[in-house]
């Protein structure tokens, strides 16, 4: 079983912003797996069951706020029985080129809040993660402080959205190739730089 976790914020305010990415792929795997997200009874996620590269999945996102993501996944492992290693979080990523992924099966939080609420939660480093790439805040003014929080939590300009379509595409090819293939053999396709990214040649 792949318990794919899409990390954001619930609320229609917080629907379009970069810090939302992994929750917009996960919406977009449920539909397209015929597989509506359903609120659990506790009110911690919505999720669904699919599958996914041949194989049953949990498709799910915690509906507390991105810091406190750890508790839903821990109320999903308990509910469905899913170890850490089960697991594949999904959230954006500012250290990443907009368009980019990443699939790693162990790491760091990196100083993502949500991500770091889930590995603590599940008490291990080596959860499973797909990072999306959303792109570097602006440089500060001269003498002012970077306000990455603020850039994070601002929607996509107009003219990024299509990179940031194509790179859902992208991840839920990744996910459902991580699930039936395992993480690694994933990670050695998708990891790549994409052919449609600025200055790209070959996709290599």
């Amino acid at each position: 079983m792949t318990v794919v976790l899409g990390l954001g914020n619930p609320g229609l305010e917080w629907a379009r912003t970069r810090h939302n990415i992994g929750y917009l792929t996960v919406e977009r795997l449920a539909a397209r797996c015929g597989a509506p997200l359903r609120r659990e009874a506790d009110g911690l996620y919505e999720w669904s069951d699919a599958t996914l590269g041949g194989v049953p999945a949990v498709l799910a996102r915690p509906l507390t706020f991105m810091n406190l993501s750890g508790a839903a996944a821990a109320a999903i492992g308990a509910r469905f029985g899913a170890l850490p290693a089960e697991f594949l979080m999904v959230y954006d990523d500012v250290a990443l080129p907009l368009g980019r992924l990443r699939l790693r099966s162990e790491g760091r939080s990196g100083g993502h809040k949500g991500a770091a609420s889930v590995i603590e939660a599940l008490g291990t480093g080596a959860v499973p993660r797909l990072r999306m790439g959303v792109g570097a805040a602006p440089a500060p003014e001269p003498g002012a402080r970077s306000d990455l929080r603020g850039f994070v939590l601002e929607p996509f300009r107009a003219e990024e959205w299509p990179a940031a379509e194509r790179m859902v595409d992208r991840a839920i090819e990744a996910l459902s190739a991580a699930a039936g293939e395992g993480v690694e053999k994933a990670a050695a396709r998708y990891n790549k730089r994409p052919s449609d990214e600025p200055g790209a040649a070959g996709g290599s």
